[in-house]
């Protein structure tokens, strides 16, 4: 939940990716019917290392995809959240960021039904949770 906070908090802040898609980010997944460009962010997985004592180090997956109506949109996007993304550190809404930086990128895909073209990036976010007040 920490990872998703940051996530939200970074991309919906950033002007670059609001430029692009305005209001459609989302957690998860987009409502159906929703049109590009849009972005979406989810857990892929959060790997907790064994602590005695407050906080516990949390290493989590996210994956980010990027999706618009044209190639180089969706490109400009990934790029565009890559920017708000890469190397940010500190308290990000509440959440102690130890490191976020890519994993990996997916290849960029096109649906010829929907006329999207698309790209699943995946982010590595080390943070805390847990944290005595």
């Amino acid at each position: 939940m920490n990872a998703e906070r940051v996530l939200a908090s970074l991309l919906r802040a950033d002007q670059a990716v609001a430029a692009i898609v305005g209001p459609r980010i989302f957690g998860g997944s987009a409502p159906e019917q929703t049109q590009s460009p849009l972005l979406v962010y989810r857990v892929s997985s959060a790997d907790r290392q064994p602590q005695i004592s407050p906080p516990q180090v949390v290493q989590s997956q996210m994956e980010v995809i990027c999706a618009g109506k044209t190639f180089d949109q969706m490109i400009a996007l990934a790029q565009a959240a890559k920017d708000a993304l890469i190397n940010k550190v500190g308290l990000i809404d509440s959440v102690t960021v130890l490191a976020l930086d890519v994993a990996s990128e997916g290849p960029e895909e096109y649906d010829p039904v929907g006329l999207e073209h698309s790209q699943l990036w995946t982010y590595t976010v080390i943070h805390t949770e847990g944290e005595a007040e």
